[in-house]
């Protein structure tokens, strides 16, 4: 009789744990991928954004030695930073602050980078104080370019559409930021904001004009000003009430928020202190 000998099948299929284990370690695999695909995205992304913003800074440079002066929002030069920057695109945020009558501005760039999940946003600005483009918002610039910070008592003013401080005494200086939700009739995102003086209830001409009122109610942030010294065209006391307005399409500028500083008695012709 013979006899037949079966060899067993040495290739065993595999267990659950070593499957398990495979998974694992391709999943790692992949992450790591992922992760160095984002970061050179965003590093690619970021070095777009410094080199817009130093093309930019020189556009900004010539206006001011063919002017004197650094240009207002309106007086930009064309195509100031790419249009992919426009607010509209949820991407893509731009901002530009003037102060000090032209002595300093900032320019800010705001971008979604990277790869979903793993999308961050990254902000860069150029200023009258950096040559260079740097990391962050520009929130501060006007402290750092003109020494206006807020020091000893603060006045405040508080409305629906925002929040006002300023400094208690001339230079005028300060701060506010807007409401996010509140916004005033007849609204319109493109219109400009400026900060305003009134002395005993008329215009004294002294004003900031900022940006775009869709900067701040998107971006929420905080924006600096700086007037400086008041001049005034006689002695005696008077009321100084500081306004936030925006250039509102029907009426003109209409104030958003404002504050009282306390009665300011001119000690010559042109100062107040």
């Amino acid at each position: 009789m013979k006899r037949f000998l079966y060899e067993k099948n040495s290739m065993a299929g595999f267990t659950l744990v070593e499957l398990l284990i495979v998974i694992i370690v391709i999943g790692i695999l992949v992450t790591i991928s992922y992760t160095g695909v984002n970061a050179v995205i965003i590093n690619s992304k970021e070095s777009e954004m410094q080199k817009d913003l130093t093309v930019a800074r020189q556009k900004i440079e010539d206006y001011k030695t063919k002017e004197g002066v650094y240009p207002k929002y309106e007086e930009l030069p064309a195509d100031i930073v790419p249009a992919s920057y426009d607010s509209s695109n949820f991407k893509y945020v731009s901002s530009y602050g003037w102060c000090g009558s032209g002595q300093c501005y900032c320019l800010e760039i705001t971008n979604l980078v990277g790869v979903w999940p793993l999308t961050t946003q990254i902000n860069y600005h150029i200023s009258s104080i950096n040559n260079d483009p740097l990391p962050g918002d520009c929130n501060g610039f006007q402290q750092e370019a003109l020494g206006n910070g807020l020091g000893g008592t603060t006045v405040v003013g508080d409305s629906q559409y925002g929040h006002l401080e300023i400094e208690g005494k001339t230079p005028l200086k300060g701060s506010f930021s807007m409401d996010q939700t509140n916004k005033p009739s007849g609204y319109d995102e493109n219109a400009m904001v400026r900060v305003a003086v009134y002395l005993n209830g008329t215009s004294t001409g002294q004003n900031q004009e900022l940006t775009q009122y869709k900067n701040y109610v998107s971006g929420g942030g905080t924006a600096s000003w700086y007037i400086g010294a008041m001049t005034y065209p006689s002695n005696g006391s008077m009321s100084i009430v500081v306004k936030v307005e925006w250039q509102d399409p029907v009426n003109g500028w209409s104030e958003l928020i404002s504050a009282t500083l306390p009665t300011c008695t001119a000690t010559s012709s042109t100062v107040c202190n």
